[in-house]
């Protein structure tokens, strides 16, 4: 169970941004200011309705919660769709819309919106850690080659903490199109193991240091109600 959840949910999130609901066109100036107008919250400790896990926010960060995150997506979707033509898109997009539909939380880092952590609860029921050592990293990172167009490799091999009921992994991301200047990101993912479901946890970082300082971050912000 927990090989086949696992391999299935680490194929999302580069993947998301070429689709977007049709609707009436807006410009990027309005779509951008249509961010700030969503009900953004500061410092304190939220409960969030899918999950019940509870999420920590310190002075300094902001989030936005359960629709409002999920607009957020499918407005940053909308921003970047013009990005990904039709016959590149590598999820089919009801799959996409059933992952955005699962967000209940985006935390922001960067007042750019370019660095954020996103929250998504998937409701699949106790998951056993008893098959943990069936996993195959190599046909995890080979999945994941085949949904994303840049070149992609561990970055840190996935690890699990059996006292948290937690995995996580850190893809590296090096986008070497020769028309463009190469990029590189990192890329990480957590699922915190509950009762009920899973909760993954994805963020991309331009460097090492900011990359692990947010994966620190978010394994002591979010956990699950007591008993889930």
């Amino acid at each position: 169970m927990l090989k086949k959840i696992f391999t299935a949910f680490c194929c999302f999130f580069a993947t998301i941004q070429g689709f977007a609901k049709e609707s009436e066109p807006k410009s990027e100036e309005e779509l951008i200011g249509s961010l700030f107008s969503l009900n953004w919250v500061g410092e304190g400790t939220y409960q969030l309705s899918k999950s019940h896990g509870f999420l920590s926010l310190p002075k300094g960060h902001v989030a936005i919660l359960m629709d409002d995150a999920q607009k957020f997506l499918s407005t940053m979707l909308e921003i970047g769709k013009s990005s990904f033509p039709d016959n590149e898109r590598p999820m089919p997009e009801e799959e996409v819309w059933k992952e955005i539909n699962a967000s209940e939380a985006v935390i922001l880092l960067s007042y750019n919106f370019s660095n954020t952590i996103l929250f998504q609860n998937f409701q699949e029921g106790y998951v056993s850690l008893d098959d943990w050592d069936q996993i195959d990293p190599e046909q995890i990172l080979n999945a994941l080659k085949e949904k994303d167009n840049e070149t992609v490799a561990w970055f840190q091999k996935p690890i699990l903490d059996p006292a948290t009921q937690t995995i996580y992994y850190i893809l590296e991301n090096v986008n070497d199109d020769e028309d463009e200047e190469e990029t590189q990101t990192l890329e990480f993912v957590l699922f915190k193991l509950g009762k009920k479901g899973v909760e993954k946890i994805t963020s991309s970082w331009n460097t090492r240091e900011e990359c692990l300082e947010a994966l620190q971050f978010i394994r002591q912000a979010f956990t699950f109600e007591p008993g889930d």
